[in-house]
């Protein structure tokens, strides 16, 4: 599960120029009602955090080759939120996780470094990771590739502390950011994270291009 340095190569090259040409699309997108993005909505200083993060999530991954893709439901107001990166949180980075940790690269937004607040865990995250490094079907293979159905934290009206289920509505309005990642990563295995992701890859054949998924229970419905 060691990630390494990223070659001087012109598919690095390449690829890098396809990620931020992807966080510039993300970081431009129009206003939905009860939703927040998390790479344009709030203090630029903590857009500029998730953007960077986000690049470094995908050029770290990029690396680690991974075959496998997991798709969850939706960024988090715990997690995804602050730091751009799905199934994460503020604590892995704080805790200098093995994958999301500060000397990994990650960042936290200000308000957390300079110690105003208290860094946020995320149940899902936690969850999530904890099973991969406890599970031996990872040991010394690549890491998963972790996204959501729905790029945007959507939130109940009039509370952004809150999560909701993305309507069908907006993941079909977003479903190409999916689709765009896939086609950056030569992945083998598709796994559904909850209805909502089942429930995209098996309305079009280019999203989850031609390939059969698994459905697994989402940990917040006990999976």
């Amino acid at each position: 599960m060691e990630v390494g340095v990223i070659p001087q190569t012109q598919e690095k090259d390449s690829f890098e120029a396809n990620v931020e040409e992807l966080i510039n699309k993300l970081s431009s997108l129009p206003a939905m009602p009860e939703c927040f993005n998390p790479y344009k909505d709030g203090p630029e200083s903590d857009n500029i955090v998730r953007r960077q993060n986000l690049k470094k999530y995908f050029l770290k991954m990029k690396i680690n080759s991974p075959t496998i893709i997991i798709i969850a439901e939706a960024p988090s107001h715990k997690g995804c939120h602050w730091t751009g990166v799905p199934i994460s949180s503020e604590k892995l980075i704080t805790q200098d996780h093995f994958f999301y940790g500060h000397s990994q690269g990650f960042q936290v937004v200000p308000a957390v470094e300079n110690g105003t607040r208290a860094p946020m865990g995320e149940i899902t995250a936690t969850i999530m990771w904890n099973f991969i490094a406890q599970h031996q079907a990872f040991k010394n293979k690549p890491l998963p590739l972790f996204w959501n159905s729905f790029p945007l934290h959507p939130y109940k009206k009039g509370n952004l502390k809150s999560n909701r289920t993305p309507r069908d509505g907006e993941l079909n309005a977003l479903s190409w950011v999916l689709e765009s990642i896939m086609d950056m990563f030569s992945i083998e295995t598709v796994v559904a994270l909850g209805r909502k992701a089942e429930k995209l890859l098996g309305s079009s054949e280019s999203i989850n291009k031609g390939k059969n998924f698994t459905y697994v229970r989402h940990p917040a419905q006990g999976g």
